[in-house]
């Protein structure tokens, strides 16, 4: 359901609303249109419905957007950098351009990594902060596995985002290669 109203009870603050709820897919053809209104997103839908409830209000003499709203998803599928990531337990609320990520369980590459990530961003601004918490790295290739220890999981780690320098803060973790452990001090990149 879409609702739009145009209010001129004010003829010098003439304000454009649109209310949106719906269930829909964001799929990589409309990324073009939240572009138009200053919105660039890293990512898109290809699997599930995510429910949406937005409210968008555009002051029509000086053209200020504002939006108020959340997403929802039980369960779908995104793709992030050409990388399909399954996620379940979405919730996500918007506010102007400010993304605030309040839940979101993901795995990649057939379960072998599974995080929960919570964060807030803001991609006009390109400012943000995730924290993340990995709670299963499992790879086995010609008899190897790789992971992370299960005795020390999950492990909590901040992904810092900021215009023209990202951080990514990452503690002391331990992993095991064929049951051999394996330490791996701090790491703080750039």
């Amino acid at each position: 359901k879409t609702w739009l109203k145009i209010d001129f009870n004010d003829p010098s603050h003439p304000v454009l609303t649109v209310d949106v709820d719906t269930s829909a897919q964001l799929t990589k053809e409309m990324l073009p249109w939240l572009k138009g209104y200053g919105i660039t997103l890293p990512f898109y839908q290809t699997r599930g419905v995510t429910t949406v409830k937005l409210a968008i209000a555009v002051a029509l003499n000086h053209i200020h957007v504002s939006a108020k709203g959340y997403f929802k998803t039980d369960e779908a599928t995104f793709n992030f950098s050409n990388t399909d990531i399954d996620v379940n337990n979405v919730l996500v609320n918007l506010k102007d351009t400010d993304v605030d990520i309040q839940n979101l369980n993901a795995s990649l590459l057939d379960n072998a990594i599974n995080a929960e990530l919570k964060g807030k961003i803001n991609p006009v601004k390109q400012t943000g902060k995730f924290d993340i918490a990995l709670k299963r790295v499992h790879f086995e290739n010609d008899g190897n596995v790789f992971e992370m220890d299960p005795q020390y999981t999950p492990l909590n780690f901040s992904y810092l985002i900021k215009p023209n320098k990202d951080r990514l803060t990452i503690p002391k973790s331990y992993w095991l290669f064929n049951q051999s452990p394996i330490t791996i001090n701090p790491v703080h990149a750039p």
